[in-house]
């Protein structure tokens, strides 16, 4: 997969939520954010949930963890750089 924009929601000043089947590795590789007119901005915090089976009836997460903005030129198109992610621990004990 590829990043995608309608998975991008803004949840408060500086805060976002991004759904993708993609893993945390490619979502920090430079230039996965890259897009024309990027709402994203330095110092922004990317709540990066990782699913299996995206969008499906089956659909799990897999992993979750946050990704800061690390930099952003503004271009055609705006690069975007995000930190290594800072994984969360999820735990589902039933």
């Amino acid at each position: 997969m590829a990043y995608d924009r309608t998975r991008l929601q803004h949840v408060s000043a500086g805060i976002w939520k991004y759904k993708t089947a993609d893993t945390h590795a490619t979502v920090d590789t430079a230039a996965y954010f890259n897009e024309d007119g990027s709402p994203l901005k330095l110092g922004d915090i990317i709540n990066v949930l990782v699913v299996t089976n995206i969008d499906a009836s089956n659909e799990a997460t897999s992993t979750y963890g946050t990704h800061l903005v690390n930099s952003v030129t503004r271009g055609n198109p705006d690069v975007i750089d995000v930190s290594d992610v800072t994984v969360g621990v999820a735990t589902d004990t039933d």
